[in-house]
């Protein structure tokens, strides 16, 4: 990680650099700021000079200060961990494989940051690949770029099963009473369970035993086929949220009305926005469609 350390400390003095010299060559812009005060019982105004540029400045560099602490933290995760070994080089994939995992993204509210991630499509989500450090106090993900399948000769199929896979070994789906769910308690079930699965209005709510995007438990293998065998056939799903899904059962429901409910579940969950739409399971084919 040397490498990388010396890297960082290179970017941080040319960023000052910059902002050092623009300092210099265009000193202060001042503008002219019309100021209500009050002189002895009398309105008036004042004109003062205000520094813009100074305090613009002064901004940038809290900013790369703020970065250049988050960069630092980062990167002693990632040597901690072992993704990279110390001359820079990426980990043989063997060693840090059952550290990846999969979290889902709307791929046209987060096409920016998609734009190097691996990943594949179900309808408008991605399913995307994440390293994962878990130090017993916090865990730190970060995107996998798509480079690094060149450098572990791999394809990108083989690192999005195995990501899958061990996400489902990392934490496991659950099934979760809805009502409880939505209020933040933990009352859980074996998803392997026949029983308490709900037909109502909200379906029935999955997620991981993380909980924290765990939306991403009706991916994992082999999870869609036990609920369509509960379901005895085809079911429907959307998501409330990147942490949870609700599922239902087609001979019950109305994909219209599901997708009231959950627009309805995500009108105060904006920074947890994952997809406005409703998915099929096809128990015959194992398929996944897009159908409102």
């Amino acid at each position: 990680m040397k490498k990388y350390s010396n890297d960082l400390e290179e970017l941080i003095m040319k960023l000052r650099k910059v902002i050092r010299n623009s300092r210099e060559e265009k000193g202060f812009l001042c503008e002219n700021l019309t100021v209500p005060t009050d002189n002895a019982g009398e309105k008036t105004q004042e004109i003062i000079e205000f520094p813009v540029n100074n305090l613009l400045f002064d901004y940038m560099d809290g900013k790369i200060n703020d970065l250049t602490k988050t960069l630092r933290t980062e990167i002693e995760i990632v040597k901690k961990f072992g993704l990279y070994i110390d001359s820079g080089s990426l980990q043989e994939y063997d060693k840090v494989k059952s550290n990846m995992v999969i979290r889902l993204h709307n791929i046209a509210r987060d096409s920016k940051l998609l734009e190097n991630a691996i990943y594949n499509i179900r309808g408008d989500i991605a399913l995307t690949v994440y390293w994962r450090a878990d130090s017993g106090n916090t865990r730190f993900f970060m995107r996998m770029p798509k480079r690094v399948i060149g450098l572990w000769h791999l394809s990108q199929e083989k690192m999005i099963q195995d990501a899958l896979n061990n996400t489902m070994l990392i934490s496991p789906p659950k099934k979760y009473d809805v009502l409880n769910w939505l209020t933040g308690q933990e009352y859980i079930r074996d998803i392997d369970s026949a029983s308490g699965w709900d037909n109502g209005p909200l379906g029935s709510c999955i997620s991981t035993e993380e909980i924290t995007f765990g939306a991403v438990a009706i991916f994992l293998p082999g999870i869609a086929e036990k609920i369509a065998d509960i379901y005895n056939g085809d079911f429907y799903f959307a998501f409330p949220s990147q942490h949870a899904v609700m599922v239902h059962n087609i001979e019950t429901t109305d994909p219209e009305m599901i997708k009231n409910s959950i627009s309805h579940l995500m009108s105060d969950r904006g920074e947890d926005f994952l997809s406005y739409h409703v998915f099929r399971f096809f128990r015959r084919t194992g398929e996944v469609e897009m159908i409102s």
